[in-house]
């Protein structure tokens, strides 16, 4: 007996089958992961190399050669990019996509960076591995405070840390805009000469002095007591009460009567946070002259990860309760503002996806209704939200979440998921006029259906097989296009075989016919169309060339883009100096154009406009999106994620992107979010040789080529301007007749 007749004959066994399926499809839905994106994994690294004080040559000759040569050893590298610096060598390590499990790999890459580590001069520092490039930080949280100190707002930051760290969605807390403390000891040189010193020996007597080893241990009867000598310090006043003697006498001093000796933060700054909940007077800068920003909005940020597997939206409510709480006793004038709150543009993006499939649904049921009658059209309605239902159920089954491209796939699929009811329930109504018992009717239109329309479903399904099947980073985006439709186009198939042979026995009244149903009028006027050109073969053939060669003509008119801009209460502005400028130059550029923000873009009342923003200054801050890469740290390179008040963002990126162009000598982006992996820009041209001058006289070929395309704009390269340098020539003669080496000199 077929499914049908089993489906037909056991209807209450049918009914509850597909109840268990409906809740199961509901309760899956209530607890499956949802997500703004679908998740990939990101296959690159970062080896990240410091040498102090090296010149880019020096860098890229010492370091980078050396670590790029072990790395390329690896089989699995796909493509290597480095950037070598004044006192840095930056790598990114890119895999080949085939790769999926990357631990393995990532833990050969440490072993070959720990080997190349060998030959690496003397001073250098790392080379330092990381592959958590991927974590994506979905809630920024930034910390301000009127009249509060760096140190201070730092205190607070990390006892937000703390309790962040304490819930159980929560992965990671990252601490962006902390300033390092150093304790800066100043003194002249002619000074300290005339008692016999130098820097060099000054340091080497703290050295000694601030011991910080074991002094070992003794035995007291059976007692194994630790001996810890004293010495090391523990406050400013140690240092300044450290006895020194002079080299040319017994003469004794306090290093504290020689010296200045003060507490700080490291200068110049390495990264800055800005953000628009701090803006208070702040005093000009005199490390750069000439900058002097307006408002002092320096705040820090706090980067909070979802565990692996977690859900964003618990992790959203956890972290707004922890942080309404913290607020409650946290002292006056401290400000947390909400600068990217990812559970937020899901609600959304899901919201507005379910309602787009609600108002489909109800569509594709009204037409039903209308075309079919109300029996046929209410059987044939009946089986789209069961589809769409058990589709769900399967989802999470095969691991399938949430997110906007499975949310579209369902609406692709929603239109040809009844064409499978409607061609089975036609059937039965034709057999049921010939005569046939509703029974039988369902029966054999199901065995003489059943394989048909399995294989139409999978040639449907197989179009997007392509997509599936695509070893590339936008395959694993958009791969659950595939699974999506091809669960609901069988889960249609399935339910054509079952529950629609079942409601048209209970439900279908059909009186049978004399005359067959094809001499109605209808199809008399179709066999008459489809028999002229049948006849006209050449005629047909023409039209249908036609047809095809306008259509093409009409796909060139329309633009192309794989992946659409996604609608976002959010973009992006990132600025990049010329090489060498100082973190603070770039400071006061991202003040101005945050003074521009507040006086000219600030959403009133319900309007169009901006809302709020965070400034990362010196670095690229967290990866917030998944679909963002973030750039590391340089003191020339700031990023600013700005909030809007609707999704028209257009005007107030044209507005800025007009201020930003009378900047000289600024690079910027002004970009909206993307869908899809992350591109750092639409169009890439790589030039490789040895030879420098013939790299930058072709580089300035192409761009200039590039720019003479009509629509193309901010052609720029990754190696900019030439830094200037100040090159030191020790003459070994006179420094060692004056005492010194070149050691002292540096």
């Amino acid at each position: 007996m077929s499914l049908t007749a089993h489906a037909i004959r056991r209807n209450r066994v049918t009914l509850v089958a597909l109840l268990a399926l409906c809740g199961a499809g509901i309760s899956a839905y209530l607890a499956m992961p949802q997500d703004e994106n679908p998740s990939f994994v990101i296959r690159v690294a970062v080896v990240a190399t410091y040498f102090p004080g090296a010149s880019p040559e020096r860098v890229e000759q010492l370091v980078t050669d050396k670590l790029e040569k072990a790395i390329l050893e690896m089989p699995q590298i796909h493509h290597l990019s480095s950037t070598s610096k004044t006192s840095a060598s930056i790598i990114f390590v890119e895999i080949k996509e085939e790769y999926a499990d990357m631990e393995p790999v990532w833990k050969e890459l440490r072993e070959k960076v720990e080997v190349a580590k060998r030959d690496l001069p003397t001073g250098v520092i790392g080379p330092f591995v990381n592959d958590d490039f991927g974590d994506v930080y979905g809630i920024v949280i930034s910390l301000s405070g009127d009249g509060y100190s760096a140190a201070e707002l730092e205190d607070v930051a990390e006892e937000l840390r703390s309790e962040l760290l304490g819930a159980s969605e929560v992965a990671k807390v990252e601490i962006y805009g902390k300033q390092p403390e150093r304790v800066y000891i100043e003194y002249d040189n002619a000074s300290i000469a005339a008692l016999g010193f130098s820097g060099a020996a000054l340091r080497q007597l703290l050295e000694m002095q601030n011991i910080i080893i074991p002094g070992g241990s003794l035995r007291a009867g059976d007692e194994q007591v630790v001996v810890e000598p004293s010495g090391n310090f523990s406050t400013v006043e140690d240092l300044e009460r450290t006895v020194i003697r002079a080299p040319d006498s017994d003469a004794l001093f306090f290093l504290g009567d020689v010296v200045d000796i003060r507490r700080g933060t490291i200068e110049p700054p390495e990264a800055l946070v800005h953000s628009s909940a701090a803006a208070r007077p702040c005093p000009p800068s005199s490390a750069v002259p000439g900058y002097a920003p307006q408002t002092c909005r320096r705040a820090l940020a706090l980067g909070v990860s979802l565990r692996e597997g977690g859900n964003i939206l618990e992790l959203g409510e956890q972290v707004s309760e922890l942080v309404q709480r913290f607020e409650s006793r946290a002292p006056l004038g401290l400000e947390l503002e909400f600068v990217a709150y990812q559970p937020a543009r899901v609600v959304h993006k899901v919201g507005e996806f379910l309602t787009n499939l609600g108002q489909a649904m109800l569509l594709v049921i009204v037409i039903m209704l209308t075309a079919l009658g109300l029996r046929t059209g209410m059987i044939v309605a009946a089986a789209v939200p069961m589809t769409v239902i058990v589709t769900v159920f399967l989802m999470s089954v095969f691991g399938v979440g949430i997110d906007q491209v499975s949310l579209a796939a369902l609406l692709i699929a929603l239109g040809m998921l009844v064409d499978n009811s409607i061609v089975m329930s036609e059937s039965i109504m034709v057999q049921m006029g010939e005569g046939k018992t509703p029974f039988d009717a369902a029966v054999g239109a199901a065995a003489e259906l059943k394989w048909p329309l399995l294989i139409s479903s999978l040639a449907t399904a197989s179009a997007f097989l392509p997509i599936f099947l695509a070893q590339s980073m936008a395959s694993e985006y958009t791969q659950s296009l595939f699974k999506v439709v091809t669960m609901c186009l069988l889960s249609s198939w399935a339910l054509s075989l079952t529950l629609t042979p079942l409601l048209c026995v209970a439900f279908l009244r059909v009186a049978p016919r004399n005359e067959s149903v094809y001499s109605r009028w209808p199809f008399r006027v179709y066999r008459a169309i489809l028999g002229f050109f049948l006849r006209q073969r050449l005629l047909t053939l023409v039209l249908l060339g036609g047809g095809i060669a306008f259509s093409v003509h009409l796909g060139t008119q329309v633009p192309q883009r794989f992946f659409p801009s996604d609608r976002n209460l959010w973009f992006l502005v990132e600025l990049e100096l010329p090489e060498g400028s100082a973190v603070e130059a770039t400071e006061a550029v991202v003040s101005e154009l945050e003074a521009f923000m507040s006086e000219e873009l600030m959403a009133q009342g319900e309007g169009d406009g901006i809302v709020s923003w965070v400034a990362f200054i010196g670095n690229g801050g967290p990866r917030f999106i998944l679909t963002q890469n973030p750039e590391l740290a340089s003191p020339e390179y700031a990023i600013l994620l700005i909030n809007t008040a609707t999704p028209s963002v257009a005007e107030s990126m044209a507005k800025i992107d007009a201020f930003l162009r009378e900047k000289p000598d600024l690079r910027f982006k002004v970009k909206e979010g993307k869908l899809g992996p992350p591109t750092k820009n639409p169009v890439s041209v790589r030039i490789s040789t040895p030879d420098k001058e013939l790299l930058a006289r072709i580089g300035e070929q192409v761009a200039r080529k590039l720019e003479s395309i009509h629509g193309v704009r901010d052609v720029n390269d990754n190696w900019g301007v030439k830094a200037k340098k100040l090159y030191v020539d020790v003459h070994e003669e006179s420094a060692r007749r004056a005492g010194v080496s070149n050691l002292d000199v540096a």
